[in-house]
């Protein structure tokens, strides 16, 4: 059997959430073999995730390098600039900039990678990646030659956009932008008008701030040759993987898949009779490449049952089915307190998954 969870963000690791559902399985099925394999999205903890599987070594905030002999880096911007569990107000969402995410990429080039590995989710900011390119030596320019304010707001300004300063470092190696999820850069779905309000936009923001946002993917046209709008995961770290794929002329990747490929996951599902995952929501973001989901439909493929525990879920059943989760059960059907579940997160997530076996065939 797979214990394979993401984290429950705000309360447990993913490694934290393994150990958790496992003395679940313990307390119903006590014979049953459990493999523990923590996943990530490319998100919060994707390096804290790689550690606990021994595949990452980290050297400072937000940056590990991959393996003892490897010439590969890894990048967490959610450690420099991301939301930490809170949600800031407006005018912090309408300011905040990416010039952090730029800065920790520059920092990791210093140690000299082949390759670098950068996950963009769980950003504060929603500038399309424009202060992060100013960090890494691009300018921004207004209609006045100056360089644009930081934010959303300040991406309002941009006129122009001109990579000669770009940190030339960027061209001698292999980038992998690991989205968190497949958003595109603009529409409903987008960086803007999805995740801005989760970010602190208020709804007067996102018209001005979606027509922002399509200016600065033309700008990164001209000036890269790259048509980043049509890139699938653009939209991710808010619009952050627009402006990467612009400079490293590289197209985003699934944060999933990125991170399945480094611990191994196909292997371990085609070895499991049976997977148990978990988030801290199973919702319809879920479905646009968030870690369970991306698993589930690969256990599915292999014909392996999945059943899933979260904080909440908001997917229905039959919907779920289609995914590949056979079975979900939420931690707020125990405990509606919303703080109380968070409180007491790992022992109701030991509870729910014994509930939810209590329900289910032992596959041994």
């Amino acid at each position: 059997m797979l214990v394979a969870p993401d984290k429950l963000k705000g309360s447990l690791t993913s490694a934290q959430a393994a150990v958790a559902i496992a003395e679940g399985v313990r307390r119903v099925w006590p014979a049953a073999t459990v493999r523990l394999l923590a996943i990530a999205d490319g998100g919060d903890g994707l390096i804290d995730t790689l550690v606990a599987a021994g595949r990452a070594e980290p050297v400072s905030t937000g940056i590990a390098f991959l393996g003892a002999a490897s010439r590969t880096v890894v990048v967490e911007v959610a450690q420099a600039g991301g939301l930490g569990g809170r949600r800031p107000d407006r005018e912090e969402a309408r300011t905040a900039s990416s010039a952090a995410a730029g800065a920790l990429v520059r920092a990791a080039l210093d140690f000299g990678p082949e390759c670098l590995i950068v996950g963009i989710g769980g950003t504060a900011s929603t500038d399309g990646g424009a202060g992060a390119l100013i960090a890494l030596g691009a300018s921004v320019l207004d209609s006045e030659g100056q360089r644009i304010g930081p934010g959303l707001a300040g991406l309002g300004q941009a006129a122009a956009v001109d990579f000669t300063g770009l940190d030339g470092r960027l061209a001698r190696v292999s980038v992998q932008v690991a989205a968190d999820v497949d958003s595109p850069l603009l529409g409903p779905a987008g960086a803007v008008r999805m995740f801005g309000p989760q970010k602190g936009l208020a709804e007067d923001d996102l018209a001005d701030g979606e027509e922002a946002m399509a200016r600065f993917a033309e700008l990164l046209r001209r000036a890269a040759g790259v048509e980043v709008a049509a890139l699938p995961g653009a939209g991710a770290g808010g619009g952050l993987a627009a402006g990467l794929a612009a400079a490293a002329h590289t197209a985003p990747r699934s944060g999933s898949g990125v991170v399945f490929e480094l611990l191994g996951v196909e292997e371990a599902l085609r070895e499991s009779d049976l997977v148990i995952t978990a988030e801290g929501s199973l919702d319809g973001q879920s479905l646009m490449g968030k870690a369970p989901i991306v698993l589930a439909r690969r256990a599915a493929a292999l014909g392996v049952p999945c059943l899933a525990v979260a904080g909440s879920v908001t997917l229905s059943a039959s919907h779920l089915r289609a995914e590949g989760v056979v079975a979900a059960a939420a931690l707020l059907d125990r405990e509606p307190d919303l703080a109380l579940a968070i409180a007491q997160a790992a022992s109701l997530l030991t509870r729910t998954t014994a509930e939810l076996l209590v329900r289910w065939p032992y596959p041994g």
